[in-house]
């Protein structure tokens, strides 16, 4: 009895287990028909979907070759630029290299400029015997100042009159009203010189004495007068050079 009931047991351990997998297998069957249900209405759209994709695979092909050549021509383009941007850089580090020459005298020029009084034009104008460098000086300023210079008989003699600066010089539109004329050189329009005046200033400030010590000898008014002078000569030399190259 004891053997038979184990055995029954065993047995029904053994049913309840092949109930169980009976149970499994019909459930997964019925999941494994719905699956086949689902591809089976899936194809028609998977179908479609592949169609699409391969027209897609297609087009995306064409773009690249597209974009392809389009980067070609930017990187031509880039390569371009890169080349246009040195050269700029170039002309940039030239302009520069000129200003330094310029600016300093410039600024030079306007502190002289800012330590003179009206009063020192008058004292020069007071001048009974002006130095040779004061007229030197003076000869230079008058034109600047468009003062045409006043026509007095040859101290050397001789029939024929010859140009006087000191006396232009002393006129009002110059040393006869030295705050005005301070005032003019502080504004003075730098970049639209006229040619033919620089040409003419320029000839006189070759001369070697036209320099700052030389003329505070005379004057020291004078010489800061003298520093102005050359530092507009000299900014004009350089404005013409730099002018092309600001534009390039």
């Amino acid at each position: 009895k004891g053997l038979l009931n184990k055995t029954r047991d065993r047995v029904g351990e053994m049913k309840s287990r092949y109930d169980n997998g009976l149970t499994k297998i019909r459930e997964t069957q019925v999941q494994v028909d719905e699956m086949k249900k689902y591809l089976i209405e899936l194809q028609p759209q998977l179908e479609v979907a592949t169609v699409e994709t391969d027209k897609l695979l297609v087009r995306i092909k064409a773009d690249t070759e597209v974009a392809d050549k389009q980067k070609a021509i930017v990187q031509k383009d880039e390569d371009i630029c890169k080349g246009q941007a040195e050269e700029a850089n170039e002309i940039k580090a030239s302009c520069e290299a000129d200003l330094a020459e310029a600016l300093p005298a410039l600024d030079a020029a306007v502190k002289a400029l800012n330590s003179l009084k009206a009063s020192d034009f008058d004292e020069l104008k007071g001048m009974k015997v002006p130095s040779a460098a004061v007229v030197m000086v003076m000869t230079a300023l008058c034109p600047m100042m468009n003062v045409k210079p006043i026509k007095v008989k040859d101290p050397n003699g001789g029939s024929k009159k010859v140009d006087d600066f000191w006396e232009a010089a002393k006129g009002k539109e110059m040393l006869g009203n030295g705050r005005e004329l301070l005032k003019k050189m502080l504004n003075y329009d730098k970049d639209n010189m006229d040619p033919h005046m620089v040409e003419v200033v320029s000839k006189q400030t070759a001369n070697p004495d036209f320099n700052p010590e030389y003329v505070a000898k005379g004057s020291v008014a004078c010489a800061g007068v003298c520093k102005w002078i050359k530092a507009m000569m000299i900014y004009d030399r350089v404005a013409k050079m730099v002018g092309p190259k600001k534009i390039a």
